[in-house]
């Protein structure tokens, strides 16, 4: 992936910006297994489970130009922003097996809870699979404009967004387009903050986001098909606090989105929209400093994700597959001079429900390390960052919203950047 950001100055209170990336994600040699295909065989606990092994690849560009400018109406300050955006996705989903798209399972694992995994059968070698094949290809372009304004102790935001999306869905077997869905919406947000006391911020605030609809991922049998456009619709309210050294955010917040569930039926399984789902929860999250040179960060965050409005009401009031109620941070920096810092930081997700609540998944804890360095080369000021994840290594199942599947959680990795300020 490759990300570019620049700033422009016109004059004293205008100024131009370019946000563009691209980034490109490759499976090609991902093997996984579903909770919707795993059959318990006896009361003994022996199990029976199918393996798929596919290869995809999703490519995105962005593009974003504008212009930010300041002014005043008599004493009211303004601060306005115009953006134009693009953005191209193009996902490869579709595989086949021996030239074939119709294909058996990669293979079979058999076991019991006790043991795990005793015995595994493989129908032909993964270098059978080929592709992948172009399934999608979106296409979005939006305008916005933004209005910050700002009176005495409290200051406003006005904003709209409007964003059209083209999909076009190709066929597996001939690679020929099938058809193109337009969509488009204005997205408004607003929201006010007051400040009664230079230690304490009142908020609220509602935004509105459109999206194209999901594309079905792999494992279904509607793979590749573009569900219904919706918006998502979010309010909020909440505090900030400055006590000593601390801030401390307090917030409520109900989301609302269209719901999409696995559905399984007699020839498998189809993803499809099935009413709203709504968030209801409350986080509080915290930073500041507890000694010299020495800060803590840090938060929990609360959800009930519930479903709504679904047909003939059959899931209305039920939980949503892969959402924890439960997820928390909590981070300890360390400045050993005005040019490192040393992050320790620990992350932990709840236990939540796949399979339409029939699976519990445990919750889990990871522990992340990390450290930066901030120089110049030939006076361009340079951050170096270094990153280790999940450094105990520790294995665990990774929910996927609204799905029936779960995934193998991410090991142990390292990444580094470095970023460059021209």
């Amino acid at each position: 992936s490759a990300v570019l950001n620049h700033e422009q100055k016109i004059n004293e209170n205008w100024k131009a910006f370019l946000n563009a990336g691209h980034s490109y994600n490759l499976g090609s040699g991902y093997v996984q297994t579903s909770a919707s295909r795993l059959y318990m065989l006896d009361e003994a606990g022996h199990f029976r489970n199918t393996l798929s092994a596919e290869k995809f690849a999703l490519r995105n560009s962005y593009v974003q130009l504008g212009v930010q400018g300041t002014f005043h109406i008599g004493r009211v300050k303004n601060d306005v922003v115009f953006a134009a955006d693009r953005n191209w996705y193009r996902a490869y989903w579709g595989y086949r097996v021996n030239g074939s798209l119709t294909f058996p399972p990669f293979g079979v694992v058999t076991g019991n809870l006790a043991d795990g995994i005793t015995g595994f059968t493989q129908n032909y070698p993964y270098s059978a699979v080929t592709g992948p094949i172009k399934t999608a290809v979106t296409r979005y372009a939006g305008l916005s404009v933004t209005d910050t304004l700002e009176y005495g102790k409290a200051s406003v935001l006005l904003g709209i967004h409007h964003h059209s999306v083209d999909v076009t869905s190709y066929d597996k077997a001939t690679g020929a387009a099938t058809g193109t869905k337009h969509s488009s919406a204005n997205s408004p947000t607003y929201g006010i903050v007051y400040k009664p006391t230079k230690d304490i911020s009142l908020y609220a605030n509602h935004s509105e986001s459109f999206d194209k609809g999901s594309v079905v991922g792999s494992g279904r049998m509607n793979t590749g098909a573009v569900l219904t456009p919706a918006k998502t619709k979010q309010n909020e309210i909440g505090v900030k606090v400055k006590s000593g050294n601390f801030l401390h955010t307090l917030s409520l917040f109900q989301i609302r989105q269209a719901n999409s569930i696995d559905v399984q039926k007699s020839d498998g399984v189809y993803l499809e929209n099935n009413g709203e789902r709504e968030n209801k929860g409350a986080e509080w999250a915290f930073t500041g400093s507890i000694a010299d040179r020495w800060d803590l960060v840090g938060g929990v965050s609360y959800s009930n994700f519930k479903q709504t409005k679904t047909k003939n009401g059959a899931n209305d009031g039920k939980g949503v597959d892969g959402m924890p109620r439960w997820t928390g941070t909590m981070g300890i920096v360390y400045h050993p001079s005005e040019a490192w810092s040393v992050i320790g930081r620990m992350n932990y997700v709840g236990s939540g429900t796949i399979n339409n609540g029939v699976i519990r998944v445990p919750s889990h804890v990871l522990f992340d390390l990390g450290a930066a360095y901030q120089t110049k080369i030939d006076k361009t000021p340079v951050t170096f960052r270094a990153m280790l994840y999940n450094v105990a290594g520790k294995d665990y199942w990774s929910m996927r919203d609204n799905s029936t599947s779960l995934a193998l959680g991410a090991p142990r990795t390292f990444t580094f950047s470095a970023n460059f300020e021209l």
